[in-house]
């Protein structure tokens, strides 16, 4: 190996190794307080279809991965809100949601938030799961990524439903 590989070779590994080091979460509790709140803030946002707050809320180069898999930027997810019927956002301001198993990673000054959401839907709950990533910005956190996940519905032997988790 020439000694330009080496070199190299060694500058990457330390890269890596710095990089993981700073990769460990470091939960600093009052960020965290900050975040588990505005991620509050967002729910209730999107549930009173306030777009205004959700708009403020994202970062410029907010990406969102809906349940289907789609890539949608911050104007496409704003104008998706926005085209949102009148009687689905009803709908949607009357659903029980109830959010379990949140949990908090900070890396400096991002923070990985993960929960799940059940919804309390006639005639069958549903789950998801979000990932979402938080960026503290001039003081404030900021949405800058969101990935919903469903779970599965499986249907037992006795012809019941269950969520697959």
């Amino acid at each position: 190996m020439s000694a330009l590989k080496t070199a190299a070779l060694i500058a990457a590994s330390a890269l890596i190794a710095v990089l993981a080091i700073r990769a460990d979460p470091q939960n600093n509790p009052k960020d965290e307080k900050a975040v588990l709140q505005v991620a509050g803030e967002a729910r209730e946002a999107s549930r009173t279809h306030d777009l205004i707050k959700i708009q403020q809320m994202l970062t410029e180069d907010f990406l969102a991965i809906d349940p289907s898999g789609r890539l949608r930027n911050k104007a496409e997810f704003i104008d998706m809100m926005r085209n949102m019927s009148p009687e689905l956002v009803v709908a949607n301001a009357e659903l029980q949601v109830s959010v379990q198993e949140v949990r908090v990673r900070q890396y400096g000054n991002a923070a990985v938030l993960t929960e799940l959401r059940t919804v309390k839907s006639v005639p069958e709950p549903s789950q998801a799961r979000y990932a979402q990533v938080w960026v503290k910005e001039q003081g404030s956190w900021r949405l800058c990524n969101l990935q919903v996940t469903r779970i599965a519905i499986e249907t037992t032997a006795e012809g019941r439903n269950s969520q697959k988790k």
